[in-house]
């Protein structure tokens, strides 16, 4: 009903202000978007999305699996719902959704999710294997491999399966590519330290002008002297 959806996004100004309400009004969206899934775009957005760090650990695994059973339709577009499904990333359902959306067919959803990841860090460790498949796909976009390179320098404790693949993203012919590779090996420090050599070479390159920068930054970052 008009007049609920918009007793509901009044309420959703409360958030964070009213400690005591996060609770109720959470209950009280996550019930409408479950009602009536397919008008609860806006809402998921404006009021779900924010309340995440408010929501007690009961909520939260509610809400996760409520974003991860609904479908793209009703998100609006692949960034919202990677907006949507990366604010409960800690739930499985979430993650494992999002992990999915990098194996879609639509290079939007998948840029859209490896975006999402990036802005997670360690978090983002369960997807590192889906995230290394798309730098290992020759005729992957560029708008996803680079984001998925970004993603991928957040989790160091991965960094056995991730390194081999930056690096070979250093062969890419696109430059935008190679320097998101330069700065998620960076990003790695010491956890990068096989890089230690390639980092070196490309720093020393007359002919990597664009990236000697970004490679003796990231060399520093490795700590070699350690």
């Amino acid at each position: 009903h008009p007049e609920r959806w918009l007793r509901l996004k009044a309420l959703a100004g409360l958030i964070g202000r009213a400690p005591s309400r996060n609770a109720e009004l959470g209950a009280r969206v996550l019930k409408a978007i479950e009602d009536a899934p397919r008008e609860a775009g806006q809402l998921i957005e404006t009021a779900l999305v924010p309340l995440a760090p408010h929501l007690g650990e009961a909520l939260r695994a509610r809400a996760g699996r409520v974003l991860a059973g609904l479908e793209l339709a009703q998100f609006g577009t692949p960034a919202a719902r990677a907006r949507c499904l990366v604010a409960f990333a800690d739930q499985a359902g979430a993650l494992e959704h999002l992990r999915g959306d990098l194996g879609s067919g639509d290079v939007t959803r998948r840029e859209a999710a490896a975006s999402e990841l990036a802005a997670v860090g360690s978090r983002a460790a369960p997807a590192v294997v889906d995230l290394v498949d798309r730098l290992g796909d020759p005729g992957e976009d560029e708008r996803v491999r680079v984001p998925a390179a970004e993603a991928l320098g957040g989790v160091p404790e991965a960094a056995e399966l991730s390194v081999p693949a930056l690096l070979e993203l250093l062969d890419s012919p696109r430059a935008k590519e190679r320097a998101a590779a330069l700065q998620a090996l960076g990003s790695l420090g010491r956890a990068a330290r096989a890089a230690e050599e390639v980092l070196a070479d490309v720093a020393a390159d007359p002919d990597e002008v664009e990236h000697r920068a970004l490679a003796a930054v990231g060399r520093a970052h490795l700590d070699v002297s350690a």
